[in-house]
């Protein structure tokens, strides 16, 4: 028996995952004072799929990417807690690994970077949601005389005005969209995401996964996966916090060392094999037989439905 997979391309199937709950986003956008989602009209056509979609009931399962949007799942749209089931997005770990850090010196060299500084990346675009303000505010605090590359595309022009005005602009780096990011998380010593809202943030994993610590705001997803002080640190919108937080892995080899380590143990529990496990589970229950018994065919299918997945997670 077949199983219809959605990402929320198709209203009706067997099992539709959930990346996001858009009523959610937008009420997260209104409160952090970010207005512009009000005048894009897909959110008209997304507010009517979702309506039907989850009002109606259109699915026997519901794959929430986190415990944020099970949560959101069940707050905005009554969906029964026994219909979720949470199944992370995964990483690919043959992309993401320390072994790129051999770019480490040819990617500082070509962004102007001393290969001896102290390097903060921050990865994303929508800066405004994803906390640029706070990283920028951060580094002009930080005792520690560190670098920020910013990689994500964005209206650039407040942001270097900022970081002018802070005396900080030599020492802040705009690299617009990349598509080289395995090469370029390794050249970092340390991963910033103050962001007001996420439904995972797959960045953080894939940062971890390249060796990178973790310093992020402990909202959505992240939530699920980063642990304070154990395997990265939460952060406050606050620059003063990040800042000492910063300056605190920076400055201790051996704390720095051990969150790396825990980081990487926590990438390697999100490989796309283990999430694909888990998956081929969900299709044995649905068709009411023992897990573990999935035939070629179904692994065949799964791997290119997450390979779909993959693609909707790197996008977001």
């Amino acid at each position: 028996k077949k199983i219809v997979l959605s990402h929320g391309d198709s209203l009706v199937g067997d099992i539709c995952v959930v990346h996001s709950v858009n009523r959610a986003c937008l009420a997260e956008k209104k409160r952090g004072g970010y207005y512009a989602w009000a005048f894009n009209p897909i959110n008209i056509w997304v507010e009517l799929r979702d309506r039907w979609m989850f009002r109606g009931r259109r699915y026997r399962r519901w794959v929430a990417i986190s415990e944020r949007v099970r949560t959101e799942l069940k707050t905005y749209y009554g969906i029964p807690d026994e219909s979720i089931v949470t199944i992370p997005n995964g990483i690919n770990l043959t992309r993401f690994n320390p072994d790129h850090g051999s770019r480490r010196i040819d990617v500082r060299r070509e962004f102007g970077i001393p290969a001896d500084a102290q390097l903060v990346l921050f990865v994303g675009s929508r800066f405004r949601i994803k906390g640029l303000k706070h990283a920028i505010e951060a580094l002009a605090r930080m005792h520690t005389r560190a670098y920020l590359l910013v990689v994500g595309n964005d209206t650039l022009a407040p942001y270097k005005q900022l970081a002018e005005e802070l005396q900080v602009s030599d020492r802040v780096v705009f690299a617009g969209g990349r598509s080289d990011l395995p090469d370029i998380y390794p050249a970092a010593d340390a991963f910033v995401l103050p962001t007001l809202y996420e439904t995972f943030a797959l960045v953080c994993l894939e940062a971890m996964a390249s060796g990178v610590p973790v310093l992020a705001a402990p909202v959505g997803g992240i939530e699920d996966y980063l642990r304070d002080g154990e395997n990265g640190f939460h952060i406050d919108h606050d620059a003063s916090d990040i800042a000492a937080k910063l300056d605190r892995l920076l400055s201790d080899p051996e704390l720095h060392s051990r969150i790396r380590k825990a980081g990487l143990d926590t990438a390697n529990e999100y490989s796309w094999q283990k999430i694909a496990d888990q998956y081929l589970s969900l299709f044995a229950e649905l068709r009411g037989e023992p897990t573990g018994r999935q035939s070629a065919s179904d692994s065949a299918n799964t791997n290119q439905a997450l390979t779909q997945q993959a693609r909707i997670s790197a996008g977001g």
